[in-house]
This record gives C-alpha cells, sequence and structure tokens, in this order.
C-alpha cells in the first residue's frame, strides 16, 4: 500500500552492456498496515455503532482513509479505501 500516488517509470539503462529495463520501478516507499496504525492519531478515528447487542449496542472505532495499490507489474496503480478498525479502543 501507499499513502500517496506512486509515480511508476521504467529505469533508464545503467550501462552499455546492459540490458534494457521491462519492468516498472516505484519512487515512494511501500507501507505495511501495521506501521500505518501506528501513524493514526486518535483523532482520525470515529465511533459508530455496528450492531445492537444483548448488554448494548456493539460499538468500534474505524478510520477510513485512501491508499493506493499497485500489483508490481501493470503501469497504472488504484485508488482504494482502506478501513482500519479499532476494537476496544485497541490497535
Amino acid at each position: 500500500m501507499f499513502l500517496e500516488e506512486p509515480a511508476l517509470a521504467i529505469p533508464d539503462k545503467t550501462g552499455s552492456k546492459v540490458r534494457n529495463a521491462t519492468r516498472y520501478k516505484t519512487t515512494p516507499k511501500v507501507i505495511e498496515v501495521r506501521a500505518l496504525k501506528k501513524q493514526l492519531k486518535e483523532s482520525d478515528f470515529e465511533q459508530i455503532t455496528i450492531r445492537p447487542g444483548t448488554k448494548g449496542a456493539n460499538k468500534n472505532k474505524i478510520a477510513v482513509i485512501t491508499v493506493y495499490t499497485w500489483d508490481g507489474r501493470s503501469c497504472v496503480s488504484k485508488q482504494r479505501q482502506g478501513d482500519i478498525l479499532r476494537r476496544n479502543g485497541k490497535t
């Protein structure tokens, strides 16, 4: 996952006896979901009611963020909505 849209490009040839590159590379670094959870603040989360329960409503906190995914081969990245759920105040 990427937090900002990655710039995809085929790198230039590095030497005279080297084959031309054929695969796309990205400039921003990939971020894992675990690392993303640690970067989010409490204000990024919104409390929602999931369903009614026998002892009251079942409530959790959720953060909805925009992320970009790339399959590692194609020339385009896809924009998606990422949902991060925090159950009972835990990450």
